[in-house]
């Protein structure tokens, strides 16, 4: 009983761990960090916006090439599949 209850425990910090680790890999956090880091800078003065914007845009354009290369199309054409009757 006493292994059982360590091998879910287990089991459940191994699926956690995993699932953090996907997260901060995948897109949607990408679009968080930089949404986060926009709303700082419109908060800056004006005068010293500049610079932190075009290391913004920099930034956002890094991550649309990454989030590109590891999209995978998986749409299904419908002109492939015969109907039969």
């Amino acid at each position: 009983m006493e292994m059982a209850l360590w091998a879910f425990i287990f089991i459940v910090f191994f699926l956690v761990c995993k699932t953090l680790m996907f997260e901060k890999t995948s897109p949607v956090y990408r679009e968080k960090e930089l949404l986060k880091r926009y709303i700082e800078i419109k908060s800056i003065d004006a005068d010293y916006r500049v610079k932190y914007l075009r290391e913004w845009e920099e930034q956002v354009k890094l991550s649309i090439e990454e989030s590109e290369k590891t999209t995978r199309n998986n749409v299904i054409e419908l002109g492939s599949f015969r109907i039969v009757k």
